[in-house]
């Protein structure tokens, strides 16, 4: 049976491709329209600006081992922790 209608031939890997492009174009777009700031820019300035060493007892501890091992679902952080989230996230 002949197909009447003309389709560009695509491979399984060609479409993959094309489709995982629309969805990163759909979803900067999404992000724009949230925010036209560029937290990943602002990130790494307020990263720049740390003194060296800044939040390695964080990383290091036992608590944040058992939170990135998946051991324990919540982080416990009181106090100031601007700063201490953006190490750990990054």
């Amino acid at each position: 049976m002949v197909c009447p209608l003309n389709f560009m031939s695509f491979n399984g890997q060609e479409l993959s491709q094309s489709v995982q492009r629309q969805d990163e174009e759909e979803r900067r777009k999404i992000l724009d329209w949230l925010s036209p700031l560029n937290f990943w820019v602002k990130q790494r300035d307020t990263l720049d600006q740390a003194e060296p060493g800044t939040g390695i007892w964080l990383l290091s501890s036992q608590e944040f081992q058992s939170w990135t091992g998946g051991d324990v679902r919540t982080l416990w952080c009181p106090g100031n922790r601007t700063s201490l989230v953006r190490i750990a996230m990054y």
